[in-house]
């Protein structure tokens, strides 16, 4: 027989894990930023990379409305190069 007074025990866990959260790609980018200043990059770099992903977001966001990390697919940039829109290996060097 449990002794203790007061509030019973809650046994099971909820499911929902900070892993399970959809997360957006700006998020992502965020991340990676601030590991990135947390290596001691100059100014200059993390401008550049800052600058470089916003030329990526908007080619995204032209193929994909708000994408989250889950919906970018290796079709969807072989798809643009097949229509002969923007190159994005131009982006990615």
């Amino acid at each position: 027989m449990d002794r203790r007074k007061g509030k019973s025990l809650i046994r099971k866990r909820s499911n929902t894990t900070e892993n399970d959260r959809i997360v957006t790609i700006d998020e992502l980018f965020e991340r990676f930023i601030n590991y990135k200043v947390s290596q001691g990059l100059r100014e200059r770099t993390l401008q550049d990379h800052k600058k470089l992903y916003r030329y990526f977001r908007d080619w995204l966001q032209q193929k994909i409305p708000n994408p989250k990390v889950g919906d970018i697919t290796r079709d969807t940039v072989q798809t643009s190069q097949v229509n002969n829109d923007m190159d994005l290996h131009i982006f990615l060097k």
